[in-house]
């Protein structure tokens, strides 16, 4: 009888592995690429990688961004993810008042084993609506560190809020968590970048 519980329990979680390992999401390489601008300042640009939105969709940035400006929140770990949701009343508020802004969340975590990498995008996919979901994306990095380093980001210990043209150039960059202040900051980057408001 014992034999035939441990066999059952063995078979049970070989089945659960294989099931994770082949419905995890994917871990993304890095691509650098050079920006388009032509002046010889400095210029840095998001990379490409591959990830999947919460509601499943695999997408390779920055090719996914779709507005003219998007505003990219990226997290490292899961408490800056946890403080990316004090962002969410604001960011509908611009926009809400700015045609072509569109909004990321790009949660640029360490490469994890296939089963913890399914029980997080599966639990944070539980956790948020449907809205909110198809505008966050996990990414599972073979390096986070270079990802960081490409988008100037001095450490990993600080949630990244970058402002994307749609070349994927970052025309503006700050860290930290949701603050009165680093959202007039923000407002007034976007009102400097001749938006049509909505009606």
């Amino acid at each position: 009888m014992k034999f035939r519980v441990i066999l059952f329990i063995a078979l049970l979680v070989s089945g659960t592995l294989l099931v994770a390992v082949n419905h995890a999401p994917e871990v993304s390489s890095i691509e650098l690429t050079a920006c388009l601008q032509s002046d010889v300042g400095d210029c840095v640009r998001f990379p490409s990688v591959i990830g999947d939105t919460l509601n499943g969709e695999t997408v390779t940035l920055p090719d996914f961004f779709t507005g003219e400006y998007n505003l990219v929140i990226v997290p490292f770990d899961r408490e800056q993810q946890e403080g990316v949701l004090e962002w969410l009343p604001f960011v509908e508020e611009l926009q809400s008042e700015y045609n072509g802004l569109a909004y990321y969340s790009v949660g640029a975590l360490p490469d994890l084993p296939a089963g913890v990498r399914l029980m997080i995008s599966g639990g944070m996919s539980f956790a948020l609506d449907t809205a909110v979901r198809d505008v966050s994306i996990l990414l599972y990095l073979e390096d986070q560190e270079l990802f960081a380093n490409s988008l100037s980001a001095s450490t990993l210990d600080a949630t990244q809020l970058l402002m994307l043209n749609s070349d994927g150039e970052v025309i503006w960059q700050a860290q930290g968590t949701y603050s009165d202040s680093l959202a007039n900051d923000l407002r007034s980057q976007i009102e400097s970048l001749n938006f049509t408001t909505r009606a």
